[in-house]
């Protein structure tokens, strides 16, 4: 499994649940100076879906950083690709 991770500000149920429709970019694209196309997780999970994978988004929530003196750390949001093996 490769998984690419992001560290976010914040993301919501309702982003999550869209981030796969196509065109979609995201409550912080509304201002559209963010780039982007709202098809590259789409594009990448049709692919995967070919070749017999999937592309899946996960959320770990913010925690406490014991090594910053407690600080609070965002979420990260990591994108999740399954192949299976030849």
């Amino acid at each position: 499994m490769l998984t690419i991770s992001n560290p976010v500000s914040s993301i919501d149920q309702a982003t999550l649940e869209r981030a796969f429709d196509p065109w979609f970019r995201g409550s912080a694209a509304a201002d559209e100076q963010a780039p982007g196309s709202g098809l590259g997780l789409v594009i990448a999970r049709g692919l995967a879906r070919l070749m017999g994978g999937d592309v899946a988004l996960r959320v770990e929530n913010a925690v406490s950083d014991p090594v910053g003196g407690g600080a609070r750390l965002a979420p990260v949001v990591h994108a999740e690709l399954t192949l299976p093996l030849a």
